[in-house]
């Protein structure tokens, strides 16, 4: 790189790539504590193949860790082509490995670049090998995995007496070694340290910010681990601070004339002896070799002989006695004889200000930059700017010089033409800061008067950390914080400050020895920038907590500032007062007081329930806000209230308190029941609906299908004579005398008496059944087969009324005579044309008998159920034919 910031990087090889990584450059102002970056660059070799080599970061390294913890081995190489890895346990690839770790469900490999083994053990020790190759050759890192278990040793002990002055910082050092990593803990006497303006750091070092005289005493620090402990102390003297008594004033001193600054101090009497005072000029120390500048012991004062031009500055006078500083500053400026030549129109430009830097303009007669006479008094050699915070010249006064070579024209090249409007970027400035500036002419030896002072404010960015951050209260379950603005609003305006700041972020987390948990945010966040307290709630009892805070802007959140502490142990609670306001007819507000005790729990929820029910309800938990509302309610309704309060581990409840909602109770109110009272008429319209439609089914449903008995027999039916009023049987027992109208005959009434279910049925029961055995009659073998809703009746599938498209019905029922009668075509089944009946060859139609019918032979023969049947199902005479003859059983 050379004196200009330019790299170079020559014999470009593959690991410049540095896998895609940028390269940047960063230019940083230590005085405004602000850095700078250029665009970054990315080298990428072209063309050439290349052997494997480490990306970065990714060769492996040597672990040592505790039984119980964890081991990461992160092996990556880079290549073109891009390398094959191998890994290998104690020289055997991992493929082949028998090591019991391998073997285990405790060894990981999430990819080809992990190898990862947790909860170790003492015998996981091992060494490993990560090899890396391509074509062209290859890499190969050999590292090792040792698991201790060790009691702590301390690596760097605390200094047994170490003396600070008060207002400094200081680091007591407490620095040791062991497995599993020991826990440090700080001791000032006998009590134990538990945050605030003191900080154990992660490496066990004790920071103690802001030292006062109340802080000197002796330090323990205990470290411990599962295998023991290990204790060393220290003693912290504190010395009071050293101050500036005497003052130097700033000075305008006429060029050859002598300037001289005084300044005197304090310090602790004890140091007395090592208080020292020294000069800087611009922020470098005035030696010796500068004859012109010489410097009084006994009082300590700064003479500067025959000044001239290049004096001006600013003069510090630093005073220290080896354990502190105090620094005061003074501006001397050297004039020119005539000092009546200055620029003009000199100003600023607010609207393409940017971040961290500001333009200037000015007019120039560049024709007086080469005539002596033009009041130059010299040779013209360029323009001296500067500028500083608003009522904070004294210490923060800058200057830049502007030589002829740099100037620029703000529209381009420099013209020939006698005045030009000359331009100049300042940079490095504080964000949002209210600044002013000034311009002076410089020749080879003088400075002229300086231009009219402008002022302005610089671009808004992030602000710098807030200052004295620390806790009011510290409970078993919240921290109340306080703090002061960021350092970087240097706003003499506290309304433009505050309307540039939008607000403060907390965050906290865990310190458990030295590992530090997850970062969680405080929410809500801070959005009022005039607040400096805040309490932070939702914290566990007797946990180490680091708490952060950041000041916030439009931009974004500036640098953090950060404390430690513990919070207390858990103790009782009290429910702090509270109010119940905005009372209506479905809501309420709960308030209550936000004083920060230690007796109050401060996550608080409130309990609720309808009198008269015994389950509360609960509202969400509030952390932040001393306020919840309860809505949803019913009108005209009374709850039973209280307020409760928890830390995590106790929980306490106020006193119940009663409340009625305004408005009529939804019982009595139609429009709180308009919603029941329509589902009500939509479901009564639906259950008629489905009335209606079920009776509409009913109404068109088939004839069920009549039941058939097997166990009966089936019995032959009687030929009768044409006049229908007697039954002849014929010798012929297959076959009946049968008219073109069959008509069963005529019954009185006193002969037969049916019920009335049978006058009302259409069907036809003409079931005859009797055995004719040589002219007699066995009374005994009639039997009734009676269905009331259908007749059955097998005839070659045909059914005699009206179940075959074949017969037509035309059935008459007369009251007076009883006189049933069927008409029947000559071409049915049932004649053959001369009134005859033909029998088909398959069982003959049978009919059941009319109920209660007489049974003298001189009247129709009544059928009467059969009281025995054989293994067949048919019926069985229980009497002995006296006539062989032809039956009619089938």
């Amino acid at each position: 790189m050379d004196l200009e910031g330019n790299l170079y990087i020559t014999a470009v090889i593959q690991e410049d790539y540095q896998d895609g990584k940028t390269y940047v450059c960063t230019a940083t102002n230590y005085f405004m504590r602000k850095s700078t970056h250029a665009p970054g660059f990315i080298v990428q070799p072209i063309g050439s193949a290349a052997k494997p080599y480490w990306a970065p970061e990714g060769e492996p390294q040597d672990i040592e860790a505790s039984v119980g913890s964890s081991a990461t081995f992160f092996c990556k190489a880079l290549g073109d082509p891009k390398p094959d890895l191998e890994w290998y346990i104690n020289g055997i690839r991992l493929e082949d490995s028998k090591h019991h770790s391998v073997r285990s469900v405790r060894f990981m490999k999430p990819d080809d670049h992990n190898i990862t083994i947790i909860n170790l053990e003492k015998s996981d020790v091992m060494v490993l090998q990560c090899n890396a190759s391509n074509i062209y050759g290859y890499v190969f890192a050999d590292f090792y995995l040792n698991v201790l278990k060790e009691k702590p040793q301390f690596i760097k002990r605390p200094v047994k007496e170490l003396k600070v002055a008060e207002t400094t910082n200081v680091y007591l050092t407490c620095q040791t070694s062991g497995k599993p990593d020991p826990i440090v803990t700080w001791y000032k006497g006998t009590q134990q340290i538990t945050g605030g303006r003191y900080q154990t750091q992660t490496n066990g070092d004790l920071f103690i910010s802001n030292i006062v005289l109340s802080d000197a005493g002796n330090f323990t620090c205990v470290a411990e681990n599962e295998e023991g402990s290990a204790t060393d102390w220290g003693v912290l003297i504190v010395r009071r601070k050293t101050t500036i008594e005497q003052k130097p004033g700033d000075l305008e001193n006429m060029a050859g004339t002598e300037a001289k600054f005084t300044c005197s101090g304090t310090t602790d009497f004890e140091e007395v002896a090592n208080l020292r005072v020294y000069w800087l000029k611009d922020g470098k120390e005035i030696t010796g070799n500068d004859q012109r500048m010489t410097t009084n012991v006994q009082d300590n004062s700064l003479t500067v002989s025959g000044t001239i031009s290049r004096d001006s500055g600013l003069y510090s006078c630093v005073i220290t006695n080896g354990l502190d500083k105090e620094t005061t500053s003074a501006i001397l400026t050297v004039k020119e004889p005539d000092s009546s030549l200055r620029v003009e129109n000199f100003v600023v430009d607010n609207v393409a200000m940017e971040e961290n830097s500001v333009k200037f303009y000015w007019n120039w007669d560049m024709d007086l930059n080469n005539n002596l006479q033009s009041g130059l008094h010299g040779k013209f050699r360029g323009f001296k700017l500067q500028y500083w915070i608003k009522d904070m010249k004294r210490v923060t006064f800058r200057e830049d010089e502007i030589l002829q070579k740099d100037l620029k024209s703000r529209y381009g090249a420099i013209q020939k033409r006698s005045v030009t409007e000359l331009m100049y970027t300042v940079k490095d400035l504080l964000q949002y800061t209210y600044m002013e500036a000034q311009i002076c002419v410089m020749n080879t030896h003088y400075v002229s008067g300086p231009s009219a002072i402008v002022s302005f404010v610089t671009a808004r960015g992030v602000p710098g950390p807030v200052e004295n951050l620390r806790a009011l209260v510290v409970g078993s379950n919240f921290v109340e914080l306080t703090w002061n603005k960021p350092e970087l609003l240097k706003s003499p305006d506290d309304d433009i400050t505050n309307t540039y700041l939008q607000g403060y972020d907390v965050g906290f987390q865990i310190v458990k020895g030295l590992d530090l948990g997850k970062i969680r945010e405080m929410d809500p966040q801070i959005v009022d920038p005039r607040r400096n307290t805040t309490v932070l709630n939702g914290l566990t009892a007797n946990q180490k907590y680091r708490i952060y805070m950041w000041g916030r802007t439009e931009n974004g959140r500036g640098e953090a500032s950060f404390i430690e502490l513990t919070t207390a142990a858990t103790a009782s609670m009290s429910v702090p007062r509270f109010s119940i306001i905005n009372l209506n007819s479905t809501f309420f507000n709960i308030t209550w007081t936000t004083m920060a005790n230690r007796k109050y729990g401060t996550v608080a929820f409130v309990d609720y329930r309808k009198e008269g029910v015994a389950d509360w309800q609960q509202s969400p938990q509030e952390i932040s806000k001393n306020w919840i509302g309860i809505a949803n309610l019913k009108s005209g309704t009374s709850y039973e209230v209280r307020l409760s309060v928890t830390n995590g581990w106790n929980t306490a409840s106020s006193d119940i308190e009663i409340i009625k909602t305004k408005g009529i109770p939804a019982a009595f109110s139609l429009g709180a029941n308009l919603n029941w009272f329509i589902g009500l008429i939509i479901s009564v319209l639906i259950i008629m609906a489905l009335a209606a439609l079920i009776y509409r089914l009913y109404k068109r449903r088939p004839e069920p299908t009549k039941q058939r008995y097997h166990t009966a027999p089936l019995r032959r039916r009687y030929d009768y004579d044409d006049d229908r009023s007697d039954r002849d049987y014929h010798g012929d027992d297959r076959g009946y005398r049968d008219d073109d109208e069959y008509s069963r005959g005529s019954y009185d009434d006193e002969n037969r008496k049916a019920d009335d279910v049978y006058d009302r049925q259409r069907y036809d029961d003409r079931y005859d059944a009797k055995y004719d055995d040589c002219g007699k009659r066995d009374d005994g073998d009639d039997y009734v087969r009676r269905n009331d809703d259908y007749d059955k009746r097998r005839d070659d599938d045909y059914y005699d009324r009206g179940h075959d498209d074949n017969y037509n019905k035309d059935y008459r029922y007369e009251d007076e005579g009883r006189r049933y009668s069927t008409d029947r075509s000559d071409n049915d089944h049932y004649g053959n044309g001369n009134g005859a009946f033909q029998p088909n060859s398959r069982r003959p139609y049978r009919t059941p008998s009319y109920d209660n019918r007489s049974s003298s032979n001189d009247e129709d023969v009544d059928l009467q159920e059969p009281n025995k049947f054989g293994d067949d199902g048919y019926p069985v005479d229980t009497k002995i034919s006296e006539t062989l003859g032809a039956s009619s059983l089938v």
